[in-house]
């Protein structure tokens, strides 16, 4: 495993990442049957968008599937994705994430897009290669395919299938992408995101004053049935039933990785899309040392990672978004109250009001928490644990929307010096260019 990060090896070098990946695929398209498989929330970069054409056109043995959020169906501010769809490559296929984020706008007689009425943003964004059915390579983390992105404190997870708990990790994000591109509850192809976005439209023309929640638009698309995944791959049964060990006894880490899901249906989301993911479990540490059998989703997770420092440790907190609603917050709290050291790094713009919070819990408690800010978008989500060569990174940001409305992931490895090492040294150097 390896991370590469906007502080310290510049944003060309994560999107020249990416490049390489689709040009390592296209390499292995000459003898071997290669499938890339792309999650997406934000794609502008017209050149990653190219070398995707250039690869599904050279090579017919290559296919390439988008899953996108619902944001990127139309090209407008350069969005890339219907682009892509609009070519008609055969072996080059696009999905949307199924949402109804719009309110009516009676003045303009159109449709407004309104993030508090979507049903869920798809927030995953990775890039996966399939040989001949396996994992072999994955590129996830915070890095949108924007050019914005460069410019933003990033980070891009490289996973290839050199040991056991790598390739479960693959495998699990590949079951969710199958499982989000085979229901038509979950997904539309761009002819149903088209009827979909008209039936909403004229739904409003009907009822101007119809709630939001009561528009449906299209009940469901048909759906993509895409079994790509090798049997063998299927995380064993074994896998479910995480033990804790943290990889301390072992010379590999322990792997792991949370889903939420929402469908545009339901009040409320689940732990991921396909069934091998929702009924993970795992036996979360206590603080004070006992476990617990539970669900493996985002917040349990972190609250594991939390829950194990324990006093004369620090915690390494780097999130664009934090809310002091999310169980979370508490934990970060209540570990600074039994003695663990936390220095946490938020965006400027998006933790301005928590920031004074903590600085009120930290007076009066006298709290071991340092936290600092800037005016570069900070967009890390991400949480270091040295002691026990802990990194817990993904997409998630630590907010209720994250973990009960928007489709995404949190991956945690324990037990690996080098990982950690390189999230601390991202760690260390954007806390060193921000002021007290």
């Amino acid at each position: 495993m390896q991370a590469l990060f906007t502080s310290i090896d510049g944003g060309d070098a994560l999107r020249q990442r990416v490049l390489e990946l689709i040009w390592e695929a296209s390499a292995l398209a000459e003898s071997r049957t290669i499938d890339l498989h792309i999650m997406t929330f934000a794609f502008t970069d017209q050149q990653i968008a190219d070398e995707l054409v250039r690869a599904a056109t050279c090579h017919p043995s290559l296919t390439i599937r988008v899953l996108a959020d619902w944001s990127q169906r139309t090209p407008a501010r350069g969005q890339q994705v219907s682009r892509l769809a609009d070519l008609g490559l055969s072996n080059q296929r696009v999905r949307f994430k199924k949402d109804q984020p719009y309110r009516w706008d009676g003045v303009g007689a159109k449709l407004r897009w309104s993030y508090r009425i979507s049903r869920g943003l798809l927030h995953h964004k990775t890039f996966c290669v399939l040989v001949d059915g396996r994992p072999w390579k994955l590129i996830a983390g915070s890095f949108n395919l924007t050019r914005h992105a460069a410019n933003s404190y990033e980070n891009l997870l490289i996973v290839t299938a050199e040991d056991p708990e790598s390739r479960q990790l693959m495998s699990r994000i590949e079951l969710e992408f199958e499982a989000m591109w085979s229901d038509g509850r979950a997904t539309l192809s761009p002819e149903e995101a088209e009827l979909h976005y008209q039936a909403i439209t004229d739904a409003y023309r009907q009822d101007p004053s119809i709630s939001p929640t009561a528009v449906v638009g299209v009940g469901h698309g048909i759906g993509e049935p895409v079994p790509i995944l090798d049997a063998e791959c299927y995380p064993s049964e074994k896998s479910k039933e995480y033990t804790g060990n943290g990889g301390e006894n072992s010379n590999s880490p322990e792997v792991l990785i949370a889903f939420s899901s929402r469908r545009c249906e339901q009040d409320r989301g689940e732990a991921g899309y396909a069934e091998a993911n929702r009924i993970q479990r795992f036996w979360l540490c206590k603080p004070l040392g006992k476990n617990k059998h539970v669900p493996l989703t985002l917040t349990n997770l972190a609250l594991d990672t939390i829950f194990r420092a324990q006093p004369g440790d620090t915690l390494h907190v780097a999130m664009y978004g934090l809310s002091v609603r999310v169980p979370e917050y508490g934990a970060l709290l209540d570990a600074a109250r039994r003695g663990v050291r936390i220095f946490l790094l938020l965006d400027g713009s998006v933790g301005a009001e928590l920031v004074g919070r903590i600085a009120i819990a930290r007076q009066l408690e006298s709290l071991p928490i340092e936290v600092r800010t800037g005016c570069k978008m900070m967009h890390q989500k991400y949480i270091v644990h040295l002691n026990s060569h802990t990194v817990l990174t993904g997409t998630a940001n630590m907010t209720t929307d994250a973990s009960g409305r928007h489709s995404e992931q949190r991956i945690l490895i324990r037990g690996c010096p080098a990982l950690a090492g390189q999230f601390l040294a991202d760690f260390q150097t954007i806390w060193s260019r921000l002021s007290h």
